[in-house]
């Protein structure tokens, strides 16, 4: 077996298993119909990951028996979808990596399904994203869109791409703290950083929500004070407004907290394109569903 491109911990497997457990009654839920229904994956990697949660101990304090079942190569995201039954009629799936990009076709094959429902692309994501949105016909496909970025290479103009399609529905795991750790605590950030938090938040009144002017700081010259007041539920809640504000269907008012034991690094966010009113309650129910079912495993 190739090496594992991810490492990840119990937070990684509650994830892989809420997207298996939304995809499975997304799949049973449409099953009757006559769309075609696609699984799209932008940064899908090899399939598979590694468990090394550094919360349960140092890895070196570990015996080699207990190290071996830390380190076991886990089913990833990918490959959770691709065993969904009944299958997706279309994968896509991304990776810039060509290796990994035909690793992930083997295995894919290896799994049961039919090399011409695989797609593999090659291509940054969110040029990826902006390519298979524009192909998509809302009359006659439905799909699931999964965002698994491990920092901030997603721009939201790839999220609004999703949005526009009137059809799709997107998981995302927002990198929540990495964007706090952008945010100095006295001061606006730096200008290189501004421009990485407008890509990602897709607004810049991130800077008025984040962070409040005190006049005439108690300084000798009274000089104004920028003070950051954006905490991790902070940052999380104005990415579910930026959601509502861009998606016409159903969006998860509470994502779903996941990293190290007590630490949560990302916030797995849902939202769906579609505006039909049945669907923004099907797919509203099924995505709260599946985040309740699970909030206890993490």
């Amino acid at each position: 077996m190739a090496e594992s491109d991810r490492w990840g911990g119990v937070w990684t497997e509650v994830k892989v298993k809420v997207l298996r457990d939304y995809l499975q009654t997304f799949q049973i839920a449409l099953k009757r119909t006559s769309f075609e229904r696609i699984y799209v994956d932008a940064l899908a990697g090899e399939g598979t990951w590694r468990n090394r949660d550094m919360s349960f101990g140092p890895i070196l304090g570990l015996d080699e028996s207990e190290r071996a079942a830390a380190e076991t190569v886990r089913e990833g995201s990918a490959l959770a979808a691709i065993g969904i039954e009944p299958p997706f009629n279309r994968y896509i799936f991304n990776d810039l990596d060509h290796r990994k990009a035909e690793i992930l076709r083997k295995r894919a094959i290896e799994h049961g399904r039919s090399s011409d429902s695989i797609e593999i692309e090659m291509a940054d994501a969110n040029t990826f994203i902006g390519k298979i949105c524009a192909t998509i016909d809302s009359q006659r496909q439905r799909g699931v869109v999964l965002l698994d970025p491990w920092g901030m290479q997603i721009g939201w103009a790839a999220v609004k791409a999703i949005a526009e399609t009137r059809c799709l529905d997107m998981w995302y795991l927002f990198p929540t703290q990495a964007v706090v750790r952008m945010l100095p605590h006295s001061g606006i950030p730096p200008n290189a950083w501004c421009e990485k938090l407008d890509l990602c938040l897709g607004a810049a009144d991130w800077r008025t929500e984040f962070y409040r002017t005190i006049a005439g700081s108690d300084d000798l010259f009274g000089v104004d004070r920028i003070h950051r007041e954006a905490s991790f539920g902070a940052v999380e809640a104005f990415v579910v407004r930026r959601l509502r504000e861009t998606f016409g269907g159903a969006v998860l008012q509470e994502p779903l907290r996941l990293g190290p034991r007590n630490k949560p690094l990302f916030s797995f966010c849902f939202a769906s394109a579609n505006p039909s009113e049945k669907a923004k309650q099907l797919s509203e129910r099924l995505a709260r569903g599946v985040v309740r079912a699970n909030k206890s495993t993490k």
